[in-house]
This record gives structure tokens, C-alpha cells and sequence, in this order.
């Protein structure tokens, strides 16, 4: 009899294990890829708050999947697929106007610095390559296509003094150079934003199919001469077998920002499939699928 009732017992914590570990078989959290110091390494403009928030630490993966296999991403699109996230509480922010979105109003903000009053979507790409450049420590070779169909780079822009042509844009006249700083970064971002369209985003970039995006990729869409529209920028593809999911970013048509919108209830589970991203710019006049062309070779 009373090996009866142990073997109940036994059956009955079984079950119950089985009943808790459900949840945990269809979605998985993980440690963070890299120690601290890597981060800080690869995204200098972190705000360090003693634990660092990311992807795997952050979000419910689905059972099964994982990460596409790195050396299928080109360097600047392995760093977009690891950028640090801010923890669950923080608001997205609209610069000198406060606050866009509560917590709660998104899956999380995407650590990222504010350099210019315009930080918007269809500078965020923009931005985020030169981030990555200075990163590298190479940031003199970054290069941007301007509204205006010209082209400017950085080197230039520290070797040269501004003048506008009316019709063909910007460019910079040689004289004594002024050395790389903080501060001058954030003035030749500033221009780049300020001189950029949804358009533009684009003419920076190679259209691509939507099967073949990977971290860094954008999907963008806009109006007839480009002004208005909405961009978003792929951070991070998982896949099972031939199934894959997209973690998607996105920032605001006036500033905002950068963020992991709130795709549907829950904060922590923001993956979509290849349909929902299609899905995200069916209501612009033009919309395609873009990867940058403007990085080093």
C-alpha cells in the first residue's frame, strides 16, 4: 500500500514537471553571447547600467530555432544582429519633445545614440553605418548619397569647407583639415539627415528579394518623390530547417527612437514571418526590399 502511494507521488511530480516544462519546450531564453566587454568593444555609444540586455536575453525563441549561421553575414551585418537593447522599462523617447511611446507601447528600445535632432527612420540606416564604421575605427571612409544625387564623405567633409550648388547639392572646398572628434561625427551625421529622404535611404542601397534578407537589410516604402513613408531595418533572422523568423526595428517619420515596435500582445515574443514582413509596407505607393552598398569594401 505504501508503495502504492510513492509510486502516485511519483507520477503526480511527473506530470507536474511535464505541465511546467511545457511552456519552456515552445519558447527559450538564452545567456547573453558575449561578456560585457565585447559589447562595449562593438557598440561604444552604450549606456552601461551594470547587466547588458539582448535578443537572447530578452525575448522568447521560438522552439527549434536559431541563429543563421554567421559566416553567411557580412561583418556590418553580423554587428546590426547583435546590437544591445535597453531593459523592458524604457519609454521610446522623441528627443527635446519627450516621450513618443511608453514601455509598454513596444517590445523594447534598441540602445542607440542621439546625435541630431533628426533622428528618424529614414536616417537610422544611415546613421547606423557610420556607427559601425567609427566602431571599426574606419570612419573616414564612410560615404552617403545626398538628395541631391551627390555624394559625400566624411574625409572630405573633415578636409573641406561646405558649399551648396542649388541643383547638384553639396560640396566641400578644400581647406586645412580638422581632425575626426566627437563632435564633428556628429555634425556630418547631422547633415546626412537632414539632406536624406526615404528615396535617398534607398539609392544608398541595392534592391534585393525578400527570401534573401539578412541583418542590416531594409524594408522601405514612400510616396511618389520619396518624402513620406516608413523604413524598417532587419536585426535578426532565425530559422528552422527552411522556416525563418525576423526581428525587425524600426524608427519614427518625425524623430524618435530607434525601436522593436509592438507586433502583436506580447512585449517578449516580437519575431515575424517572412508574410508579416511583406505585410509591413503593403500600404505605400512604392515599397522593396534594400541592402546597403555604401559600406568599404
Amino acid at each position: 500500500m505504501g508503495r502504492d502511494k510513492s509510486m502516485i507521488r511519483l507520477l503526480v511530480v511527473i506530470i507536474m514537471m511535464i505541465v511546467i516544462a511545457s511552456p519552456l519546450m515552445a519558447e527559450k531564453r538564452y545567456e547573453n553571447r558575449y561578456n560585457d566587454q565585447w559589447y562595449l568593444d562593438n557598440y561604444p555609444f552604450m549606456y552601461q547600467q551594470g547587466r547588458f540586455f539582448t535578443f537572447e536575453s530578452e525575448f522568447d525563441w521560438p522552439d527549434g530555432f536559431k541563429r543563421i549561421d554567421s559566416s553567411k553575414l557580412s561583418p556590418y551585418a553580423y554587428w546590426v544582429s547583435n546590437m544591445p537593447i535597453w531593459h523592458k522599462d524604457k519609454d521610446v523617447s522623441a528627443g527635446f519633445k519627450g516621450k513618443k511611446y511608453d514601455a509598454d507601447e513596444v517590445s523594447r528600445v534598441i540602445q542607440f545614440q542621439w546625435r541630431t535632432h533628426k533622428l528618424q527612420d529614414n536616417g537610422i540606416p544611415t546613421q547606423m553605418i557610420g556607427e559601425y564604421l567609427l566602431s571599426r575605427g574606419i570612419q573616414e571612409e564612410w560615404s552617403v548619397v545626398l538628395n541631391k544625387g551627390e555624394t559625400v564623405r566624411y574625409k572630405d567633409f573633415l578636409g573641406g569647407k561646405k558649399k551648396i550648388h542649388g541643383h547638384t547639392g553639396i560640396s566641400f572646398e578644400p581647406t586645412v583639415a580638422r581632425p575626426h572628434s566627437e563632435k564633428e561625427f556628429g555634425r556630418f551625421v547631422d547633415l546626412c539627415l537632414i539632406k536624406s529622404t526615404y528615396k535617398t535611404l534607398a539609392s544608398n542601397c541595392d534592391s534585393i528579394d525578400a527570401k534573401a534578407l539578412l541583418p542590416g537589410d531594409l524594408i522601405i516604402g514612400h510616396n511618389h518623390n520619396g518624402i513620406k513613408g516608413k523604413s524598417w531595418v532587419v536585426l535578426c533572422v532565425i530559422k528552422k530547417k527552411k522556416e525563418r523568423r525576423y526581428l525587425v526595428g524600426a524608427g519614427c517619420e518625425v524623430q524618435c527612437a530607434f525601436h522593436i515596435p509592438l507586433y502583436n500582445e506580447n512585449r517578449s515574443n516580437p519575431w515575424l514571418t517572412l508574410d508579416q514582413v511583406k505585410e509591413l509596407a503593403a500600404d505605400q505607393e512604392y515599397s522593396g526590399y534594400f541592402r546597403p552598398n555604401n559600406l568599404p569594401k
